[in-house]
């Protein structure tokens, strides 16, 4: 099905008045079921929107109720859906997002604005965000995440490929990353933290739950943990470092600041503190250690 805009064409469909068609926009008051759809203005769906084929927009793209794309979807504008979105092919978006209903995206996702989902986020290829991120729900990834803006999930992150974050980390769930984790911002976690590759942030590290880092842990600002912190690599604090759980570190730890930790410390490679050592359980250090003050509240000291 084939349709061509023209200024002042209006199709009648058993007596109503199904579809408008401008140069600048097209105005649909049914359910819209077609081929392929090309619009060179605005475009509004009062119901449902079913595409087959690819869907290019260049200007508003706003459906009320659900969006089934089986191929790409290209919007110049904002982009603004009520119901779910559900993309087999890539999306490209120029502006913003937002999308109150679940978003299965089944290619990569290109948006230059900011994007807001408040149910749940499911994207099979990769994600490029310019802007904001903040979702609602749990955020599944099985490529990478990039994004120039603030990240806020509300539930779950978790990302199979590599995190780069310009900006800060908020999310409220547990976060599994199975790669690199790189975060210019600060880093809140209110649940455990795990990662496969390296972490890099340049700035606060807080985790209310369990940190399990399986390479190097590179922190500029301060570290503050309320669970357990077992890094398999280096780590490397240019500030102090809490944990109130037990720290199990499987090589190098350099700590710039005060380190306070409130149970046992397991070092297997060698230990360098420029401030205080504070350590309420054991302290096991298989390397050469250096410290300014020295304060362990047990009397296992290796």
């Amino acid at each position: 099905m084939a349709i061509s805009a023209q200024q002042g064409v209006v199709v009648y469909i058993n007596g109503s008045d199904i579809l408008s068609l401008t140069e600048d926009d097209v105005q649909i008051n049914g359910n819209l079921q077609i081929n392929d759809l090309k619009v060179l203005g605005d475009a509004y769906v009062f119901q449902d929107l079913l595409v087959n084929g690819s869907i290019v927009t260049n200007g508003t793209h706003d459906v009320l109720g659900d969006s089934r794309m089986y191929q790409n979807l290209s919007v110049a504008g904002s982009t603004q859906m009520d119901g779910p979105l559900d993309v087999a092919g890539d999306t490209r978006l120029t502006q913003d997002l937002v999308v109150t209903g679940a978003t299965q995206l089944g290619g990569p996702v290109d948006a230059t604005g900011n994007t807001r989902q408040t149910p749940d986020l499911v994207v099979t290829g990769s994600t490029q965000l310019n802007g904001l991120l903040d979702v609602a729900g749990d955020a599944h990834l099985t490529q990478d995440l990039s994004v120039d803006g603030n990240t806020g999930m509300n539930g779950t992150l978790d990302v199979v490929g590599d995190t780069h974050l310009t900006q800060g980390l908020s999310v409220d769930g547990s976060t599994q990353l199975n790669n690199l984790l790189d975060v210019n911002g600060d880093a809140h976690l209110f649940q455990g933290l795990s990662v496969d590759g390296s972490t890099q942030l340049n700035n606060l590290l807080d985790v209310n739950g369990d940190a399990h880092l399986f390479q190097g842990l590179l922190v500029d600002g301060s570290t503050q943990l309320n669970g357990l912190l077992d890094v398999n690599g280096d780590a490397h604090l240019t500030q102090g470092l809490s944990v109130d759980g037990s720290t199990q570190l499987n090589n190098l730890l350099d700590v710039n600041g005060d380190a306070h930790l409130t149970q046992g410390l397991l070092v297997d490679g060698s230990t360098q503190l420029n401030g205080l050592l504070d350590v309420a359980g054991d302290a096991h250090l298989t390397g050469t250690y250096f410290y300014v003050r020295v304060r362990v509240y047990s009397d296992n000291v290796n």
